[in-house]
C-alpha cells in the first residue's frame, strides 16, 4: 500500500475534453491541442501574464497542461510545465503537484468566470494510490465529466510522449470512451487503430522492410513493399485498421532501431488520416482497447493489487 510521502503514485480522476496547453504571457492567454493548433486565440485570464489587467514581464511565462471540457466551459488543471517563466518539467511530479495547487489557490476567483477570467480554471485534484484514494477516485463527482483514472509516479518528471510514470486505466463507470465510440454511446464494432509506416535498413544486408509502427516506434507489423506500392502508401503515412485482437509478447522482439512488443491477429486497411493526425496510437492503447472488449482490468484488480 502507498503510504510514503515521497514514493509510490497519486491517482487523478482524468477529466473527458480537449487536451492542451495554456499560455499565459504577454497580456494574454491562448491554448493549443496535442497536434500544435489553436483552440482558444488571445482571451484573458488570471494567470500571471494572462490579461491586460496581469501584465508582467515578457519573460514571465506561464504554461499548464490542461483539459478543456466544452460542457462546462472550463480548463481543468492536470499539471504545470512554468511558472512565470521558471520551468517546472525537471521538479517530481508530487512537487508539481504542491506547487500547482499552492500558485492557484493564491488568485481568487480562478476558478469563476469574469471580464478578467474567460474560462474558470479548475484544479483537478490528487490522491495518494492506496484503496482510499482509489476508492474516492473512482467513486466520487468532481464537477466535470470524467475519462477514466491517471496514475502518477511521484518522482516523474514531466517528459514529452510515452512515459511508464504515467498510466490511464478506465471502465463504464469512469467514462463514455472505455471502449472507443463515436458519441460515448454506442461503442465502434470493431477494434480500430492508427499506425505509422516506416521503413527499416537490414544490417548486415542492405535490405530494407517497411513497417507500421505505434507510437514511441513500437513495430506492429512488417509489411511487403508491393502492398505499399499497391495501396499508394507513403513514408510518414498515418493509416487507419481495423483489428480482430492485440496482445502483447512474452518477449520483446528487436528490429532495427525500433522493437516490437505487442503482436496482432487480423490487421486489415481502412484509408489514410487526414493531414491533421501526426501520430499514431501507442501500443499499449491497442492492446488496452482489445483487452477491454475480451478480458477487462476491473476495478476491483486495481484495488487488489493496493491491499
Amino acid at each position: 500500500m502507498d503510504t510514503d510521502d515521497d514514493r509510490g503514485w497519486l491517482v487523478v480522476p482524468r477529466p473527458e475534453g480537449h487536451r492542451c496547453l495554456l499560455f499565459a504571457q504577454n497580456g494574454f492567454t491562448s491554448s493549443r491541442k496535442k497536434n500544435g493548433r489553436l483552440l482558444h486565440h488571445r482571451f484573458s485570464s488570471l494567470l500571471p501574464g494572462g490579461s491586460s489587467g496581469s501584465r508582467s514581464r515578457a519573460s514571465d511565462l506561464c504554461i499548464l497542461d490542461c483539459i478543456f471540457q466544452e460542457r462546462i466551459q472550463s480548463y481543468c488543471v492536470i499539471d504545470i510545465l512554468c511558472w512565470k517563466g521558471q520551468s517546472m518539467t525537471e521538479c517530481t511530479a508530487a512537487m508539481r503537484f504542491f506547487w500547482l495547487q499552492s500558485r492557484l489557490r493564491e488568485i481568487a476567483d480562478v476558478d469563476k468566470s469574469g471580464n478578467s477570467n474567460k474560462f474558470p480554471l479548475i484544479l483537478v485534484p490528487k490522491f495518494n494510490s492506496d484503496v482510499s484514494g482509489i476508492k474516492k477516485t473512482y467513486t466520487q463527482s468532481f464537477g466535470y465529466e470524467k475519462d477514466g483514472i491517471l496514475f502518477y509516479n511521484k518522482v516523474g518528471h514531466y517528459s514529452k510522449g510515452l512515459s511508464p510514470l504515467v498510466l490511464v486505466w478506465k471502465d463504464s463507470n469512469t467514462s463514455r470512451f472505455s471502449i472507443d465510440s463515436p458519441d460515448g454511446v454506442t461503442p465502434y464494432a470493431e477494434l480500430s487503430c492508427v499506425l505509422k509506416l516506416e521503413k527499416i535498413l537490414q544490417v548486415p544486408t542492405t535490405n530494407t522492410e517497411f513497417v507500421l509502427i505505434a507510437l514511441g516506434g513500437d513495430i506492429v507489423e512488417v509489411v511487403p513493399s508491393t502492398m505499399v506500392l499497391g495501396q499508394g502508401w507513403n513514408l510518414g503515412d498515418c493509416l487507419r485498421f481495423t483489428v480482430e485482437q492485440a496482445s502483447l509478447l512474452p518477449t520483446p522482439r528487436k528490429a532495427g532501431p525500433y522493437s516490437q512488443i505487442i503482436q496482432v491477429k487480423g490487421l486489415h486497411f481502412q484509408g489514410k488520416c487526414g493531414k491533421s493526425r501526426t501520430n499514431p496510437d501507442p501500443s499499449c492503447r491497442i492492446v488496452f482497447q482489445s483487452n477491454q472488449r475480451t478480458s477487462p482490468i476491473t476495478i476491483s484488480d486495481i484495488v487488489g493489487q493496493e491491499q
